[in-house]
């Protein structure tokens, strides 16, 4: 599903691999530019404590007071409500193999300012949803994620020390993205291992 994951194919197998990216739902890459973005950041992933990344956000938009909505649920769920001030609002899991919560979802991410994932993954899919809805990203660099990307697309953090989050979170809500340059660099990327 990436060159990252074809890499370690070889690494611990010694097998050649053909790389396929994973399909993203029609639905998001058909979806028109939306003209109007609305005040907040949305961060779409597991509720675990174990993954430390979400604390970290949470922290980030606790100390920043920028708004973010949170897309997920999980066992940790109320223990990361409490952690959350009043700028950070918890709106469940979307399925989107439902239609009417597939179109919400899709309508949440296409009017926000940016997504948020700073996960290792060897496919970010809901990174990939964003990018196809004209949506930069705040992300991790290591993995797919220099794969499908470019400076245009979002800024990348180097390591996840609270310091080195807050200084590139400043640059990436403050970078005027050209998002019809997102959508189309990315779909350039993607396309071509689909």
């Amino acid at each position: 599903n990436s060159r990252y994951t074809s890499w370690l194919i070889k690494k611990i197998y010694w097998l050649e691999s053909k790389i396929k990216y994973p399909q993203i739902n029609k639905d998001f890459i058909n979806e028109p530019v939306s003209s109007q973005k609305k005040d907040y950041f949305v961060y779409i992933w597991r509720l675990v404590k174990y993954v430390r990344e979400v604390e970290k956000i949470i922290k980030l938009f606790n100390e920043s007071w920028e708004n973010l909505l949170i897309i997920w649920s999980w066992p940790d769920e109320a223990y990361l409500q409490s952690l959350a001030k009043e700028n950070i609002i918890f709106l469940g899991y979307m399925d989107q193999s439902d239609d009417n919560q597939r179109n919400q979802l899709i309508k949440i991410l296409k009017s926000s300012r940016g997504f948020i994932n700073i996960s290792k993954e060897s496919f970010g899919m809901s990174s990939a949803e964003a990018l196809s809805l004209w949506i930069p990203v705040f992300g991790y660099n290591q993995w797919w994620t220099q794969e499908l990307v470019d400076d245009e697309s979002w800024i990348l953090v180097k390591d996840k020390d609270f310091d080195t989050l807050k200084e590139f979170f400043t640059k990436f809500k403050d970078k005027d993205f050209d998002r019809e340059n997102i959508k189309n660099n990315f779909l350039k990327k993607y396309l071509s291992k689909n």
